[in-house]
Order: C-alpha cells, then sequence, then structure tokens
C-alpha cells in the first residue's frame, strides 16, 4: 500500500497546493463580504443618525404649532376641532421622531456589533457623502472587473482545474487500483462547504478502473457546470447593480438640483407672506414641515445610492474605481 501511495505522491502535493491558494481565494470573498457588509451597516447608521434628526426638527415644528393653536383657541379664535388637528400632528410627529431615534440606536448597535466591539458604543461616525460620485462606472469594465478578480470565481476556476488533474490521473493510474476522486465538505450552521477534490488509490488492482474514471468526470463536470453558474450569476449581479445604481443617483440628484433647492424658495417666500401679514403661522409652519420631509427622503435616497454602490462593488469583487471622485 505504501508503494501506491508513493506513486499518488506528486498529483497529492499539486492538489494540496491547488487546495491551498482556492482556500485563500475563498477567505479572501468572506472578507470582502464583511467589509461590504461593514460599510452598509456605517451608511445604515449615518443615514439613521441624518433621518433622526431631521424628524426632530419636524417635531419641534409640530410642537410649535400645536402650542400656538392652543393659545389661539384659548383666545377664542381657534375651534376646537382646529386645535385637536394641530395636537394630532404634534403627536403623531413624536412617535415618527421616537422611531427614528431608536432606529438610529438599533444602527448604530448593528454596527458596533459588526465591528467586533462590546460594551456601550462611544463611538461616532462621519456622516453620509454630500454628493454621489463625480461619475458612474461604464458597465462593459465592471463585467470584466467581476470576470477577472472575483475571489470566489477563481476558487471555482481552481477547483475545475484540481478536477481535470485528478481525472488525468485517474485515468494514468487506473490499471494499477480504484482511484477515488471525490470532494471533502465540511458542515456549517447555514449548510456544506466544499474544502477541495480528495484523491486516493484504492487496492486490491482486479479491475480497470472504470467507476472511479467515472466518478472523476462526473466530478468534474459537476464543477464545470457550477463555475458557469456562479460566473452568470455575478454577471447578472453587476448588470442589475449598475442600473440600480444609475436610478438611485438619479433619485438623488431630483432631490439635489429640484426639490431641496425649490423648497428653500418656497419657504423664504412664505417667511416674507408671513411678515406682511398675508398667512398665518400655520401656514408657514406647513412649508417649513413640507422641507423637512423632503429633507428626509433626500436622506433616505442618499442612503439608498450609497448602499447601491456597495453591493455594485461586492458584485465586481472590490471598489469600484469611481470611489476615487467620491467627496466626503
Amino acid at each position: 500500500a505504501l508503494g501506491f501511495d508513493l506513486l499518488l505522491l506528486a498529483p497529492r502535493k499539486r492538489f494540496a497546493a491547488g487546495t491551498y491558494e482556492r482556500t485563500q481565494e475563498l477567505i479572501a470573498s468572506e472578507v470582502l463580504t464583511l467589509a461590504a457588509d461593514t460599510e452598509s451597516a456605517w451608511l445604515r447608521y449615518a443615514a439613521a443618525l441624518e433621518v433622526s434628526e431631521i424628524a426632530g426638527r419636524m417635531l419641534q415644528a409640530a410642537n410649535a404649532a400645536a402650542e400656538f393653536a392652543r393659545r389661539t383657541h384659548d383666545a377664542g379664535n381657534f375651534s376646537e376641532l382646529e386645535l385637536l388637528t394641530q395636537q394630532t400632528a404634534a403627536a403623531r410627529a413624536e412617535v415618527a421622531a421616537t422611531r427614528a431615534a431608536n432606529a438610529s440606536l438599533e444602527a448604530k448597535f448593528e454596527l458596533h456589533r459588526m465591528m467586533g466591539l462590546s460594551g456601550a458604543p462611544t463611538w461616532s461616525v462621519a456622516p453620509l457623502p454630500a454628493v454621489p460620485a463625480a461619475a458612474e462606472d461604464a458597465l462593459d469594465a465592471l463585467l470584466e472587473l467581476g470576470a477577472t478578480r472575483r475571489a470566489d470565481l477563481s476558487a471555482a476556476r481552481k477547483e475545475v482545474e484540481l478536477l481535470a488533474d485528478a481525472l488525468k490521473v485517474a485515468k494514468r493510474w487506473r490499471w494499477l487500483g480504484a482511484v477515488s476522486v471525490g470532494v471533502e465538505r465540511e458542515g456549517e450552521v447555514d449548510g456544506v462547504r466544499l474544502t477541495g477534490p480528495t484523491l486516493a488509490l484504492a487496492l486490491p488492482i482486479f479491475h480497470q478502473g472504470q467507476a472511479g474514471i467515472a466518478e472523476a468526470e462526473y466530478r468534474l463536470e459537476d464543477s464545470r457546470a457550477r463555475l458557469r453558474a456562479l460566473a452568470a450569476s455575478i454577471d447578472g449581479a453587476i448588470r442589475f447593480r449598475h442600473e440600480h445604481v444609475l436610478a438611485t443617483r438619479r433619485i438623488v440628484e431630483t432631490y439635489q438640483k429640484s426639490l431641496l433647492p425649490q423648497n428653500e424658495v418656497i419657504v423664504d417666500r412664505q417667511q416674507e407672506r408671513q411678515n406682511f401679514m398675508f398667512i398665518g403661522q400655520f401656514e408657514l409652519i406647513a412649508a417649513r414641515v413640507g422641507q423637512y420631509e423632503d429633507e428626509r427622503a433626500a436622506a433616505e435616497a442618499g442612503r439608498d445610492y450609497w448602499l447601491a454602490r456597495v453591493e455594485l462593488a461586492r458584485a465586481t469583487g472590490g471598489r469600484l474605481p469611481s470611489d476615487s471622485g467620491v467627496k466626503p
């Protein structure tokens, strides 16, 4: 048996080296996944902070309207229905502000967990980038990146190479015994992970190894099929994520170029009209609340845009070339 083991020494060394390279690729893929998940958690927390701050301003405006309504009602110039309407709006704003603050706290603890920290979070984060990237990346360039630098795709290619080598070994040594080609698997909480091809030469040697060759051919074809499926999945993910980035960018730009500037003008004009007593306090507050609502929506749109870029980067296997154009 020892002699036959020596026959497979060189192939086993190749398999060991190839499996080591494949494992490195898989580890790199997991590290990239962790980095993307952590960046997403930061983006969600930074956006939640901004939304919570805006919700606080909306609450202040609603409380001011409710207080003004109470004083006007007490003076006999406001109906009970009008007072209840303003008080109800203030109560809703308080619920919204509380929910926003709680969402911010939840996002902070999630980021705390993602960073592997314990105890109470005492750190702070930078705000979301104020504007989109200077330009978005071309789809063809991203598809090429995904095809060349995705670590899991490289690992899948390495597996095909190893199994193809194993098939050659099985055919070469089929007269000596039953050459077995398989895969090692290890259990995980969420499933089973492939760890690499295996190769064994069994005795006695009373057959031509047809079963071993058939097994090796099956393993190779199965690996090739999974490689093709992964490549197609990566291609589709990049195409979708690229379109998603473009769509979310258009939404952000609409807020930045149209809605937010227009709201500023509206509030300024309403302030002027209120100064000249053409409108009342409630109309001015309503204009400010509308401005705050669009600011909150803009913050959420900005969050969605940056999250879309993180997912596009994940699909391509690394940072996007256009990240150099991102302004803090």
